[in-house]
């Protein structure tokens, strides 16, 4: 098959694409992007995000990418962003220690900072209290991949125990999207 080029040429070169501003911030829910080779989704721009830069950082295995800024990029992205355990709010526990050494996720620490995936506290205000239509977005949201947000979450890492990913994710990261922390090791998870 031959695509005819001759109407613009200059949407054949990737020199067509540094004329794209760095980052664009769209009102509402559209700013959700997909890489064309790897499939990777991101969303929740904010004004001075570099593309690059975010897609090196939650998808350090795609081949455009590695071609595209090299493999040098990609190692000083994932490093910068990297939480080591000891700064981490998550456990300090390595996977080596065994399952006991991991936290109980029914008794989180009071150090633990409440982020994405937690349990949100109780509303003290009736005005706080979400609509049954905003409780199921919610809902959704919390269950949906934060990485491609298409499919469900169903991978488990050890040893934060963050149920963040789907299976078409997983095998792509090498930190947790939520912590940081370095994956040792996944279980797969089945919602009934």
């Amino acid at each position: 098959m031959r695509v005819n080029t001759g109407l613009y040429p200059e949407m054949v070169s990737p020199r067509w694409f540094l004329k794209f501003p760095k980052s664009v911030k769209m009102p509402g829910n559209r700013d959700q992007v997909k890489c064309f080779h790897c499939d990777g989704g991101l969303r929740n721009w904010e004004l001075g995000d570099d593309p690059w830069v975010e897609h090196a950082k939650w998808f350090p295995m795609c081949d455009f990418l590695l071609e595209s800024k090299g493999e040098a990029f990609i190692h000083q992205v994932q490093e910068a962003n990297f939480i080591s355990p000891e700064t981490s709010p998550v456990s300090s526990a390595s996977y080596e220690e065994g399952p006991s050494a991991l936290p109980d996720p029914a008794h989180p620490p009071d150090t633990w900072s409440q982020g994405a995936g937690s349990v949100p506290q109780s509303p003290r205000d009736p005005a706080e209290l979400l609509s049954p239509e905003e409780e199921l977005r919610r809902l959704k949201e919390e269950r949906m991949c934060k990485v491609c947000m298409d499919r469900d979450v169903s991978v488990v890492f050890v040893p934060c125990g963050h149920l963040a990913v789907c299976t078409g994710c997983a095998p792509n990261l090498r930190h947790c999207p939520i912590c940081r922390a370095t994956i040792r090791g996944s279980v797969r998870t089945f919602m009934s």
